[in-house]
């Protein structure tokens, strides 16, 4: 993409309200437990993990997909709206071993 083309991307990504494209209040956020997450061995499931984001568990595999852990969802405070919610499921730091990091789309 060409920088002009860029440039008239990041505008209208900037200027461009969406309708209904936020939610009027912060979404319910159910906390987990961590033992719970990481001795997890049943059925193939999938955890929200707020904003876009996702703990995707199966095959005994643990999978992020588009992982969104800062309070805005691009590389400085300034670029972005505050994420859906202000809590997480579960800390970072408790987050089981994760095999893969799957990016379903791009953050300006």
């Amino acid at each position: 993409m060409s920088f002009s083309k860029s440039l008239d991307l990041a505008y209208k990504f900037f200027t461009t309200k969406v309708p209904n494209g936020r939610p009027k209040e912060d979404l319910k956020v159910i906390k987990l437990d961590s033992a719970h997450v990481t001795n997890y061995n049943s059925k193939t499931r999938l955890v929200w993990y707020g904003h876009s984001s996702f703990l995707l568990q199966m095959d005994g595999l643990n999978i992020l997909l588009d992982p969104m852990f800062g309070m805005v969802p691009a590389p400085h405070p300034w670029l972005g709206d505050d994420r859906f919610n202000k809590e997480i499921p579960l800390e970072v730091e408790k987050l089981p071993r994760i095999d893969a990091v799957i990016f379903s789309h791009d953050r300006l």
